[in-house]
């Protein structure tokens, strides 16, 4: 696949399509994503699907359809559809054709996000989190999410670009930083960095933490990282959806352990959301000076930009399914 079609077809992965909390049962929403649309819902019965924007039989827009049930009830012939993009029922007929079904994107539901799986089939799992000792327990802050005018990997290679922590964030990595592996949607980076006492942020890091991090990343898909500091006891996710070429959507939360007793769940929500406040404010400067980014134009320095070219190397490799993506947007 030449360069063009590298960025013209995204990577399968898990995709943030949107806040739990902004899909209620009988509802649905159109989700700008992937350069196009596709009609996220939750049905009566809640179960949650992510599906082609106009019904396969005359194209009816499906946003105007109830959601009952198990999914959209189409208005115009009344065909109706699961949350798998199956066609269960048509009006007035016992036989369902093959070509009455719709294409459709796995879902997950996890941290207060929605995840749609971009792919004709899940080819890894959902992906764990360091902390946790059940993959199915735990707590986590509330969602922050912003739209971003920049494409959708210019944050998430980032937080791969050590050198840029020096410049703009006041972080020494006092460590070389290690570049792994376990495949091929998978990409780690490990390393530590001295906080220096630059700015007012600064200085309540070192006072409430420590005066070094010791930070692993975990990217899966090329769009879900996953952060863990060897002084804390929670997992920072950062997740993004392309928009389209040129724009997108990040969701960033906190995950833990849950705690049994009253006063320490508390104490933990507070720790959580906090955590996630700081997390945005570390992100605010680089999300002034990524605005308008172009990262498919790059000249990368291997000295100061080894591990950028590591994440790029795993990005251009990522498996990217060309015909599931032309059928569902087409």
């Amino acid at each position: 696949m030449n360069r063009d079609e590298l960025f013209k077809f995204y990577p399968e992965s898990w995709y943030p399509l949107c806040l739990s909390s902004e899909l209620k049962k009988g509802q649905s929403k159109l989700i700008k994503a992937f350069d196009n649309t596709l009609l996220v819902f939750r049905s009566k019965t809640n179960k949650v699907g992510a599906i082609k924007r106009f019904c396969p039989h005359m194209g009816t827009d499906l946003n105007r359809a109830k959601i009952i049930e198990d999914g959209p009830l189409c208005p115009f012939h009344f065909r109706q559809f699961n949350n798998h993009g199956k066609c269960t029922t048509i009006f007035g007929s016992d036989e369902i054709p093959t070509n009455a079904h719709t294409i459709s994107l796995s879902i997950k539901e996890e941290v207060g996000i929605i995840f749609g799986y971009l792919g004709s089939k899940v080819k890894f799992d959902f992906p764990i989190f360091s902390r946790l000792e059940d993959q199915n327990l735990y707590t986590s802050s509330s969602v922050a999410n912003y739209e971003l005018k920049t494409p959708y990997q210019a944050l998430l290679f980032n937080g791969f670009d050590t050198h840029h922590l020096d410049c703009i964030h006041s972080r020494t990595i006092s460590e070389d930083v290690i570049i792994d592996s376990n495949n091929s949607f998978h990409l780690s980076a490990d390393y530590a960095m001295k906080v220096l006492p630059n700015s007012l942020y600064d200085k309540f890091i070192r006072l409430i933490n420590t005066k070094e991090n010791v930070v692993r990343l975990d990217c899966y898909g090329g769009n879900f990282l996953s952060i863990t500091l060897k002084d804390t006891r929670d997992n920072i996710l950062i997740t993004s959806l392309p928009i389209d070429q040129n724009n997108s959507r990040i969701f960033l939360t906190s995950i833990s352990n849950p705690e049994k007793r009253l006063h320490k769940k508390l104490f933990q929500k507070l720790r959580l959301e906090l955590t996630t406040f700081l997390g945005i404010e570390f992100l605010k400067p680089d999300i002034e000076i990524i605005e308008g980014m172009q990262p498919k134009y790059r000249g990368l320095y291997a000295k100061h930009d080894s591990s950028v070219i590591k994440f790029w190397q795993y990005w251009d490799k990522l498996p990217r399914d060309k015909e599931f993506q032309n059928s569902l947007f087409n």
